[in-house]
């Protein structure tokens, strides 16, 4: 299966998932063709010549196969014209049919932007939950309604998309966040989700390069990160011993 796609110069890198495991293969003298990232989710039988990748101490850290061109691919269903062109489902049910393991089957989720960092760290929430993406750059803006496409994969609480691809659709209203106490947070069943928490504002760290809050409510410390970098005299103007109601996305952060 075609988990990922990318130019590199004139060629082309394909990250494959076969039965024993990840594969990455090398597509010579693509050119300045646009990337097929219609091929991704897509079935691939490919043939090349394998080379053994190594570090730098000599030890084996993978295998590269080398395609010499598009006609050694055989795709053994037919490529979409549009990547997005599938069923949507809810993202409440992400895993449902999967018996929450990963898939290797392409799914397309839609919702509204709920928090977007410049780091690429997003979340988006529809009307049964919310799910967290990590892309390699920001793609989309909050309050954005988007398409997202990817491999199911379980997470902490929640599960995410793995090598997504999103798509903007226009601006959407957020959703109105649920009010919550600190310890309802824990639980899980928030995640992802936005809500609103009141607290004690314990300390204030505005001076950090990615600065954020510290508040207690009922014994429970929890942070206040910013999706945005915030300048820091916004941030400055909170005063420990404050009375705060903040507004924002549930992450649950385990130990790993």
């Amino acid at each position: 299966t075609v988990r990922g796609v990318r130019k590199v110069g004139p060629n082309l890198e394909l990250d494959l998932m076969t039965r024993d495991g990840a594969l990455n293969a090398w597509l010579q003298g693509w050119g300045n063709q646009p990337v097929p990232e219609a091929w991704i989710g897509l079935e691939v039988r490919a043939r090349g010549v394998a080379g053994a990748r190594a570090n730098a101490r000599r030890q084996l850290t993978g295998v590269t196969l080398h395609v010499p061109g598009e006609s050694y691919l055989e795709f053994l269903e037919p490529v979409p014209t549009d990547l997005f062109a599938r069923e949507t489902h809810s993202i409440g049910n992400l895993l449902a049919a999967e018996g929450g393991r990963s898939s290797a089957r392409l799914v397309k989720v839609s919702g509204v932007v709920t928090f977007a960092h410049t780091n690429g760290s997003m979340a988006l929430q529809d009307q049964t939950g919310g799910l967290w993406l990590k892309l390699p750059a920001p793609s989309a803006a909050l309050g954005q309604k988007i398409e997202a496409v990817g491999f199911p994969a379980p997470g902490s609480f929640l599960p995410t998309l793995e090598m997504a691809r999103v798509r903007v659709v226009g601006p959407a209203p957020l959703p109105e966040p649920v009010r919550a106490a600190p310890a309802a947070l824990l639980s899980g069943e928030l995640d992802g989700r936005r809500v609103q928490v009141e607290g004690q504002l314990l300390e204030n760290l505005a001076q950090l390069p990615r600065p954020y809050l510290t508040l207690q409510e009922a014994g429970i410390l929890f942070h206040v990160f910013f999706g945005q970098d915030e300048p820091h005299h916004a941030l400055a103007r909170y005063k420990p011993g404050s009375r705060m109601a903040v507004t924002g996305v549930c992450q649950v952060q385990t130990d790993e």
